[in-house]
């Protein structure tokens, strides 16, 4: 691709520690959020700045004294950045019942780094008119314990403006994402993987007004002509949590194209919208329910259903599933999507890393060698 994407360098500049800039607080209580099943709207109706907690890439060190080493290193990863001072920010944390070390995670924040305020949402395993009746009533918990800490109610128009405000982002996002089905693809997936881990410290309405410039800069882009150029293996990556675009950087320098993630930090995140039609509590216990789920849920036909759907559509060679090390829920999973891409004739790489691990020399080695047998056959495809 011949242009850089201006607006994306510019959202760099911005937030380079991953932490919102003071201008855009606004003076604003900043609550930071643990896991995509906690519904952001409601913090931001709340007039206050929701902040993704994803640790960083540094040593993990004092963590350790807390969690045991068998827990995922990105909780650890969490708790070691609270515990030195990054998150020093937060005047709240909110997490879910999504895994145990999330739980755990909160638990120690909880008894040993203490905070204005703390809150645990209960996370339904199933998807059934009970269970999204439950989490429309833990939803309502949440906005009522940050009432109290915010010490104002949040009004009901509030939680619907943020939620068109949301809805914004998740359409915007959804058209950057269709230009990657594009041969060969508008958009970078390290670029792609940049731009939605930059909602989580841009206020939202800054971060829309982004999306739409990066959607212009994106559509302009001349990438040169497709048949004078080798067609790059097209790959998929799915799993665990990962933020960190090095790793994909890394796929792209040995000539691949990471076209989409089926993670909760790629495009699970804003899958969906809410539907606006409903009262506000009732759409966003439903779409944050019915979205493509993670690994937790007892969703796992629907689950590989979107899973082999998004392979058809963005025309991917093969799948690259990293598990982070100890991720119950990942790594239990992984046995399964191993399955059901053999039954379709996927090709298939597992990775198992650490959270934030760079691309090492390891990982080098298997990519390449994935890459050379994906290059000798795509048959599968339709």
């Amino acid at each position: 691709m011949a242009t850089e994407l201006k607006t994306l360098e510019e959202m760099r500049s911005l937030i380079p520690q991953g932490l919102p800039p003071p201008e855009e607080r606004r003076g604003r209580k900043v609550i930071g959020w643990l896991c995509t099943y906690v519904p952001e709207e409601i913090i931001y109706a709340a007039g206050m700045f929701p902040l993704r907690v994803r640790g960083g890439s540094g040593e993990i060190q004092e963590a350790s004294a807390y969690l045991h080493a068998n827990t995922c290193s990105f909780s650890r990863s969490c708790l070691e950045r609270a515990l030195d001072g990054t998150y020093r920010l937060l005047d709240g944390v909110v997490s879910t019942t999504s895994c145990d070390p999330k739980r755990r995670l909160y638990d120690y924040w909880k008894r040993y780094l203490p905070i204005g305020y703390i809150h645990l949402v209960h996370l339904p395993h199933a998807v059934s008119a009970a269970s999204q009746e439950f989490y429309r009533s833990e939803i309502a918990r949440f906005q009522e314990t940050l009432e109290e800490f915010g010490g104002e109610r949040i009004a009901e128009e509030a939680i619907r403006e943020a939620i068109r405000v949301y809805n914004r982002s998740r359409d915007l996002l959804q058209q950057l994402y269709e230009l990657r089905k594009q041969e060969p693809p508008a958009l970078r997936g390290s670029e792609a993987l940049e731009i939605v881990t930059a909602s989580y410290a841009l206020d939202r309405r800054t971060y829309n007004t982004f999306l739409e410039r990066l959607l212009d800069e994106a559509r302009q882009r001349s990438p040169g002509d497709p048949e004078e150029q080798e067609r790059p293996v097209r790959l998929l990556l799915a799993g665990s949590i990962l933020n960190n675009s090095d790793f994909l950087r890394g796929i792209e320098l040995l000539g691949a194209e990471v076209v989409c993630e089926d993670l909760c930090s790629g495009s699970r995140y804003f899958l969906q919208r809410v539907d606006e039609l409903l009262p506000p509590l009732e759409g966003l216990a439903q779409r944050y329910l019915t979205r493509p789920s993670c690994a937790r849920m007892q969703r796992t036909d629907h689950r590989f259903e979107h899973l082999l759907r998004m392979v058809a559509d963005f025309h991917a060679d093969g799948v690259v599933y990293e598990s982070i090390k100890f991720c119950s829920s990942y790594g239990q999973d992984r046995a399964l999507v191993k399955k059901r891409l053999a039954q379709a004739g996927i090709p298939l790489l597992e990775l198992e890393v650490e959270y934030a691990q760079g691309f090492s020399g390891a990982l080098r080695t298997r990519l390449e060698a994935f890459l050379e047998i994906l290059k000798g056959g795509r048959s599968w495809r339709p």
